[in-house]
């Protein structure tokens, strides 16, 4: 049940994001090409994450102050540390689509309140919002332990689990910098940047109520006049 709803939510989500792409690279209107920046963005990250999520098919076991993943995906055909390298990216990958969330409504806030931007500073923009994930993702590639210690830690909390024909890595313990990095990265990001969001919408809609408001004396005068 648990791989089939991977492969269920993977499946729709690669689905949708490709006909996403393609509504936006053949049918944006001009207006709207700089923000497509973006929109692309999202879409082929979210597409990559979706492809590497059926490849992966991670399971996350808490021991105590560890971590053990169990890989059941097709990563599983090859190696423990190959799966964990798919993950991490996965991971990196999924808090970088976090990011692009923050970028579409920084964006459109901008816009609305201040003024056009070029393509090269919204790429610069991307590039900048791109560090912490990349950063998450150098950090945890050398926080993880074989196959071996996994198994140990796994039976040790669980006795009555085979793991011969598990496909194991583990972090031995969370109390480390790049697993703290991550854990704060991937949580608190995730609440701070909701929160921005949340601003960024409140302050468009007043915005936007403003300008109707505006709009509407304006009509109203000329229909007097």
């Amino acid at each position: 049940m648990f791989i089939l709803f991977h492969l269920f939510i993977s499946a729709c989500g690669i689905i949708l994001n490709t006909l996403l792409i393609y509504a936006v690279m053949t049918k944006t209107p001009e207006n709207m090409n700089k923000y497509t920046l973006i929109i692309l963005n999202v879409s082929f990250t979210d597409l990559f994450l979706c492809f590497l999520d059926i490849f992966v098919i991670q399971r996350l076991v808490s021991c105590g102050t560890a971590v053990v993943y169990i890989s059941m995906g097709l990563c599983s055909r090859f190696s423990s540390s190959f799966c964990f390298l798919m993950y991490t990216i996965q991971m990196h990958l999924y808090m970088h689509s976090i990011w692009m969330l923050f970028a579409s409504y920084a964006y459109r806030y901008y816009v609305l309140v201040k003024s056009e931007v070029t393509r090269t500073q919204i790429q610069s923009f991307l590039m900048l919002l791109y560090i912490p994930s990349l950063v998450q993702m150098s950090n945890v590639l050398v926080e993880h332990g074989d196959e071996t210690k996994a198994a140990e830690i796994l039976t040790k909390k669980y006795p009555a689990i085979n793991t011969s024909d598990l496909v194991l890595t583990t972090n031995s313990t969370i109390f480390t910098f790049s697993v703290m990095y991550v854990i704060v990265h991937m949580i608190g990001n995730w609440i701070i940047i909701r929160g921005i969001i949340i601003i960024f919408t409140e302050q468009n809609f007043n915005k936007n109520q403003y300008d109707l408001i505006i709009c509407s004396i304006k009509k109203d005068a000329f229909a007097f006049c």
